[in-house]
């Protein structure tokens, strides 16, 4: 069928009307006229992908990826960087407008480099190297290298290949500063061999369960402080659009002299809670999980900060607040908020609100939630993942 795009949509589709009913189109972009097959029928739309391109977008380039279509990790290559980040900023506008009831018509964005950005990667690993999956699917599509990826990680995969012991690897994590790279595999023992060969090729290993293998962390510099995490820990993968985040949370928090109580839920290793501390705030940094836990321990004592920052082992859920908090910050997981945790933001009923989410429509329906007690002071798009469908946003909120 042939169909004209009106609009860019979430999940790196744009929308088309035919036959009275909305159609979400892969490989498509606003403006355009093309071809598409639809490939999902449900009661009130459709999806479909581009077959065709028949009226192309002025936006609209050559995708520099081999792999680009066949795996399911970059949805946007077939548009110019610039455009990307417009496309977002509508779908993220739409998204808060439609589930939250806000209207912003002006959100900023951090930019990121195009390609090469990504510090930290997933891929499945088996006799025939790393792999990526292919989209809508489980099968494994092996590859060579990654454009979104470091240099150094793509130096890595090819020494993978036939590794001892390596098959049937459901998870390998490869994280890399720059200088160095580590490896991480999920509780899976390897033929002693392999690690001998990774070490002779100057990578270093480390095993998730109980990190014994190799060299168990990096460091990655924020200012002065050494922010240290392993493979087993979660990474903002784009190294330099986190430092831009974190300067304006630590600006926030710590700006003109103030020393704010800050309360980090979701804590992670540390990623907010080290550089808020050091700029004279009283931070208390919540994290549930056990390797990331052990990091922001590490992490505040390596610093010097454990007068200014105190790490706490708790499910947000289940953490009990003492005293009150200037600023409550929330990096939850792409499922948002639970109904528990909005119940403790709620009571706990900071003057601010910090609210960092990696899914629109999860934060348009948390903030609505926190509508009755908070008004949205400013939204801010950090383009954490260019060339793929993801956003990842900023808002704060002042309380009414």
């Amino acid at each position: 069928m042939i169909l004209t795009l009106l609009r860019p949509a979430a999940g790196g589709t744009a929308v088309a009307m035919a036959d009275g009913i909305v159609h979400f189109v892969r490989g498509a972009l606003p403006g355009e006229t093309v071809e598409a097959e639809i490939t999902e029928s449900k009661k009130n739309h459709r999806f479909a992908r581009t077959t065709k391109v028949l009226e192309p977008s002025p936006h609209r380039i050559s995708p520099p990826c081999p792999y680009f279509g066949i795996c399911g990790g970059c949805r946007l290559q077939h548009a110019a960087y610039p455009y990307q980040l417009e496309m977002k900023r509508d779908v993220l506008r739409d998204v808060l407008r439609r589930i939250g009831k806000l209207e912003f018509p002006d959100i900023d964005v951090i930019p990121s480099e195009p390609f090469g950005y990504r510090a930290r990667g997933t891929f499945r690993l088996d006799a025939r190297g790393p792999a990526l999956l292919r989209e809508a699917s489980h099968e494994r599509v092996p590859i060579d290298r990654c454009l979104l990826m470091a240099e150094g990680i793509n130096r890595v995969l090819p020494k993978l290949r036939d590794l001892p012991g390596s098959r049937g690897v459901d998870e390998l994590r490869v994280l890399c500063n720059g200088e160095d790279t580590v490896l991480g595999f999920r509780d899976r023992r390897f033929e002693p061999d392999a690690a001998a060969r990774l070490e002779e090729s100057g990578i270093a290993g480390a095993r998730f369960a109980d990190r014994g293998w190799g060299h168990p962390s990096l460091p990655f510099p924020i200012g002065d402080l050494r922010y240290t995490v392993g493979p087993g820990s979660f990474l903002q993968a784009n190294w330099p659009v986190n430092l831009a985040l974190i300067e304006r949370l630590a600006k926030l928090c710590c700006g003109a002299g103030r020393k704010n109580r800050v309360l980090d839920l979701y804590a992670g290793a540390g990623n907010f809670a080290l550089p808020i501390a050091a700029g004279g705030c009283e931070v208390v940094a919540v994290e549930g999980f056990d390797d990331s836990f052990r990091d922001l321990q590490q992490n505040i004592a390596g610093n010097g900060l454990s007068d200014r920052c105190r790490a706490v082992k708790s499910p947000v859920e289940r953490f009990r607040s003492a005293g009150t908090f200037d600023i409550v910050l929330l990096d939850p997981p792409r499922t948002g908020l639970s109904p528990a945790a909005r119940t403790l933001v709620g009571k706990i009923a900071a003057p601010r609100i910090a609210f960092v989410s990696c899914d629109p429509a999860t934060l348009a329906r948390d903030l609505a939630a926190l509508s009755a007690r908070y008004s949205v002071e400013s939204v801010t798009m950090a383009d954490f993942f260019p060339q793929t469908h993801h956003i990842e946003t900023l808002a704060v909120l002042t309380a009414r």
